[in-house]
């Protein structure tokens, strides 16, 4: 009755531990980005296997990467690296695709072509390109300040940011390719995941208290009849806006 007893106890306790376990991986969130293979391995983990539990480290030290590289200055170099190569990666798959011609991509990589996304500072080998909703605004008060530091008391305004363009579309196309070919010039381009500027253009230009959503409306009229007064603090939805971008898009 004892060895009996004994061994149900065992087996419960055996059950428990399986359960709790099982619960903790599911639910711990370093290991939730790999969790269908860590399903796999996970008898071998709770058996203490080694394989198992190297292969554990390596996914809690890529998601720590990951979160480090999104936010600490001294991984700046692992998250502008990713993003190059993503970058590549699209325009590879671009040309593959025939959206664009090899030969087109190569012209653009050392070649000016006048663009209002770039931000240059004339004398000082700068060039930026910056889209809109990738921290452009601080882009362009970066450039207004190199060019003219901003004098205590001047606020950044949009008259700044005309400035800025204007300097771009008045350089010569010799200065332009010297900034294109330099090779110590600092050239970049600002990058942001698209749900999260969508998510951002949304929040920010269709508030109700800007002027600048009734504008919208007024120069997309298809936009009007996904405007309600559901959201009290936008002038759609944000599943409103999403099903307009589908239908209308092309707007």
């Amino acid at each position: 009755m004892l060895a009996r007893w004994s061994t149900t106890t065992l087996l419960l306790v055996i059950a428990s531990c399986f359960m709790v376990a099982s619960i903790a991986l599911y639910f711990d969130e370093y290991l939730s980005i790999k969790r269908d293979q860590i399903w796999k391995v996970a008898p071998s983990i709770l058996l203490f296997n080694q394989a198992s539990r190297r292969q554990v480290i390596s996914f809690e030290k890529d998601f720590e990467l990951n979160i480090s590289a999104a936010s600490k200055p001294e991984f700046a170099s692992v998250r502008f690296r990713r993003r190059l190569d993503h970058l590549h990666h699209v325009c590879d798959a671009g040309i593959r695709q025939g959206i664009w011609e090899q030969a087109e991509r190569v012209r653009r990589q050392d070649t000016w072509v006048q663009n209002d996304n770039f931000l240059v500072v004339p004398g000082t080998n700068f060039m930026m390109c910056v889209l809109p909703k990738c921290g452009s605004s601080s882009w362009h008060w970066l450039t207004r300040d190199l060019r003219e530091p901003l004098s205590a008391g001047h606020e950044f305004g949009w008259q700044d940011r005309q400035k800025n363009t204007q300097i771009m579309q008045d350089l010569s196309p010799d200065d332009g390719a010297k900034l294109m070919s330099n090779e110590n010039a600092f050239r970049g381009i600002s990058v942001r995941h698209p749900f999260s500027k969508l998510v951002s253009g949304w929040n920010q230009k269709l508030a109700r208290e800007l002027t600048y959503a009734s504008f919208l409306l007024e120069a997309y009229p298809h936009m009007q009849e996904y405007a309600d007064d559901t959201d009290k603090l936008h002038v759609l939805t944000f599943e409103n806006m999403a099903e307009y971008i589908a239908a209308y898009g092309h707007d």
